[in-house]
């Protein structure tokens, strides 16, 4: 038995410690079960969600779609592994969120839309410091974009400038006069952006200043929303109106298995 061991021992380890180091090198199989961090229930975001889970799903990949408040709550949920996959505005990761996370693509323009009441007389973004003002909900990258740009036109910007509702309940504020203006990021899809064009008393603030706020920051675009794209029967909207937007970013946690990955952008 001693003979034995002193033969055959050392190639049993070394055995042993091949299959181990194989083993070690395989990649581990892709998750049956992904989440997925999305957005409110009436936005682009959630919806579009919903239709990569049921693609997904096709591949035998189980999605868990989080609602959430916006960009801000999914970059959080990413950096600390609590979701797999989210929608972000793009701009917002700051230098922990761009360790911890990936972008796989660029997927829409999200025009940023500051809607008002005519009443107002509000012709400027800077007119509307002393009205009630809709920036969404905190976490969201609606508010979070709409804060920096206060900040960029400089004064003071009262509570008042910087009120919480947000989607479909900001644009209902609105049409009912509860609030003054609303802002928005969101895609052209979005339901209540189409509806607000088209409300009588209520107008599409445009950004004139468009080319430089671009310049200023990297992240934003300028776009143009030509007129009667909407509706060319009743010339909706009734001229070119400039506007700034950002790009939506498929994003994932760095360490989602690249099978999952490949599956996103296929």
């Amino acid at each position: 038995m001693k003979d034995a061991l002193k033969v055959y021992g050392p190639l049993a380890l070394l055995v042993i410690a091949s299959i181990w180091l194989a083993l070690s090198l395989i990649d581990p199989a892709p998750p049956s079960k992904v989440t997925f961090a999305s957005g409110g229930s009436g936005g682009a975001y959630y919806s579009l969600a919903q239709q990569y889970a049921e693609a997904l799903g096709k591949s035998d990949v189980e999605v868990e779609v989080l609602e959430t408040r916006g960009s801000i709550e999914n970059m959080e949920l990413l950096k600390t592994g609590q979701a797999d996959i989210a929608f972000i505005q793009g701009g917002l990761a700051d230098a922990q969120a761009r360790e911890e996370m990936r972008s796989l693509a660029g997927m829409f323009h999200e025009p940023f839309w500051v809607f008002v009441r005519e009443a107002t007389g509000a012709e400027d973004f800077g007119d509307l410091r002393s009205v009630r003002l809709s920036i969404g909900a905190e976490g969201s990258g609606t508010r979070a974009l709409a804060v920096d740009l206060q900040e960029a036109w400089g004064g003071e910007w009262p509570d008042n400038s910087r009120r919480i509702e947000s989607g479909l309940a900001a644009a209902s504020a609105l049409k009912a006069g509860d609030i003054d203006a609303a802002a928005f990021s969101a895609s052209i899809d979005a339901p209540y952006i189409e509806d607000l064009l088209e409300t009588p008393g209520i107008k599409l603030l445009p950004f004139v200043r468009a080319p430089a706020l671009a310049r200023r920051t990297a992240a934003l675009d300028e776009v143009t929303l030509y007129q009667g794209i909407l509706d060319l029967e009743n010339d909706v909207p009734a001229g070119n109106i400039p506007l700034i937007a950002s790009v939506a970013q498929l994003a994932v946690n760095k360490d989602l298995h690249p099978a999952i990955q490949s599956l996103l952008l296929e």
